[in-house]
């Protein structure tokens, strides 16, 4: 019912934009202003258009480094179906379709590729202003119309509202990046109001979005992604520029950086293809600012939209069913093990063979999609499981210091080395059942307790005392009372 509310809201506002963008307008003259329109420039903008796609992947491959290596192929294909995503359905799905295809491409978390979408939308957000900021300190004219300036008045408000929202999200972001103890220990209290399962599954989605802002606690790496973000928007300003001047629109191209500072408004309107916002805000600027005629900025405002988003769209969908496809050929033999060479993850097995010990087995494999052969080799998992502890150092984990723990928290109990044992396997085979090499200490902690909570009251009290670092004698009489009340 929600899903449907938004959706019909969606709609909602994009013909109410849509309503107010078509406004006095005579259709029979937009087209004529179209069919006036200079071919040359529309196809530049449209050559422009794809540049910002390879841009962007350019960028967005930068800000996963501190998760990991990601092939530039990969960063680009997901990039398109998810601007492709976004532009067929509402509230900007392909935002999370997009991290969520990378994540399941390149095997590392979808929650630490997410955050980076947002630190994405902020650099872009802090671009745009920038942008903005220039225009006004060295470009911006004097107006003609009292209806222009008092437009600019308004869009310098909404300018400064932006920009304290981004000082005040750099500043959370710097914290959750930075300050990996803080927020250990801010999960853990969630981890006390929410029920187990629920609040370890809480730390381990804000740890691995806390990896995803990796690259923010390094300043250097932060102004280089921002100095990536400058090709992006120089990009879509010129798109935009050889759109307006293909329509005989007399606007310098500086003239951009406002009406950009505008676009960034419209597509804000959560609605398919931001339909509605997108068209207002460019007629808006080009009618009040530029002198532009009515009906030569809505088919202007026609134009530059169907350029922006209906190749993406198309080109999204057809990557999307190739893809399926190929997923589909996959399930139906083929095997999930990444080309060296290109990245793609169908291939088929030519040779197989066990080694004399019986330990490996080596598989001859032939891409799918290059057709390169390589070799694999199967064998137990011997890489290191991590711990990342409450200050954000790393350490091997290591099963006997669980059952240590577990030792001094059961001693004089009526619990069995056995079982102590077999808590200890317990959590070390939940470990290994998680495609992530590293686990939080309060996650190992949590599964602990969780295990002694069955097995003996007194020993999880000792072991909570010492784990969750109780303040003062009240904390550890609520736990008590807690325990006493989920007693059977």
């Amino acid at each position: 019912m929600r899903q449907h509310l938004r959706t019909i809201i969606a709609i909602a506002a994009a013909g109410g934009l849509l309503a107010l963008f078509l406004r006095n307008t005579d259709f029979h003259q937009v087209g004529r202003e179209i069919a006036r329109a200079e071919l040359s420039l529309l196809v530049a903008a449209l050559g422009t258009t794809a540049l910002v796609y390879v841009f962007r992947a350019v960028r967005w491959q930068y800000l996963l480094r501190p998760i990991g290596h990601v092939h530039f192929r990969n960063a680009l294909r997901t990039t398109i179906i998810g601007f492709a995503a976004s532009a067929l359905l509402p509230a900007r799905a392909g935002e999370v379709l997009r991290p969520f295809l990378l994540a399941r491409k390149e095997g590392f978390s979808a929650t630490a590729a997410f955050a980076t979408i947002i630190l994405e939308r902020l650099l872009d957000t802090v671009m745009v202003l920038i942008l903005f900021a220039l225009f006004l300190l060295f470009f911006a004219p004097g107006f003609s119309t009292t209806s222009g300036d008092h437009t600019l008045d308004q869009v310098k408000l909404g300018g400064l509202a932006a920009a304290g929202a981004c000082v005040v999200m750099l500043v959370v972001f710097f914290f959750l990046a930075g300050h990996p103890g803080t927020l250990e220990r801010l999960t853990s209290g969630l981890m006390r109001v929410l029920p187990d399962s629920l609040g370890a599954t809480a730390v381990r989605l804000v740890h691995a979005f806390s990896e995803g802002l990796g690259i923010v606690r390094q300043p250097g790496r932060l102004l280089m992604a921002l100095a990536l973000s400058v090709p992006v928007w120089l990009a879509i300003g010129s798109g935009i520029y050889l759109v307006t001047r293909a329509f005989h629109i007399d606007m310098p191209f500086s003239g951009t950086f406002l009406i950009q500072a505008l676009l960034v408004v419209g597509v804000a309107v959560p609605t398919p293809g931001a339909v509605g916002g997108f068209h207002y805000f460019y007629r808006l600027g080009t009618t009040v600012f530029y002198g532009a005629p009515n009906d030569r900025a809505v088919g202007a405002a026609l134009v530059l939209h169907a350029i922006s988003f209906v190749p993406v769209a198309i080109v999204g969908l057809i990557l999307l069913a190739v893809a399926c496809g190929r997923h589909r050929a996959h399930g139906y033999g083929g095997s999930g093990v990444k080309c060296p060479y290109c990245g793609h993850m169908g291939d088929k097995v030519v040779d197989s063979r066990e080694s004399k010990e019986g330990e490996v087995i080596r598989r001859r494999r032939e891409c799918l999609e290059c057709g390169r052969r390589f070799t694999s080799y199967e064998r137990i998992d011997e890489i290191p499981y991590m711990v990342v502890k409450k200050d954000g150092s790393r350490e091997r984990f290591e099963r006997q210091k669980v059952i240590a723990g577990l030792l001094k928290a059961c001693e004089k109990r009526p619990v069995s080395i056995a079982q102590v044992e077999a808590i200890a396997d317990r959590v070390e085979a939940s470990l290994q059942d998680r495609p992530e090499k590293e686990i939080a200490t309060a996650e190992v902690g949590q599964a602990v307790m969780d295990e002694l909570k069955q097995l003996d009251k007194v020993a999880y009290v000792r072991f909570a005392s010492v784990y969750r670092h109780f303040r003062d004698i009240g904390e550890f009489m609520n736990e008590l009372k807690d325990l006493l009340n989920t007693r059977d």
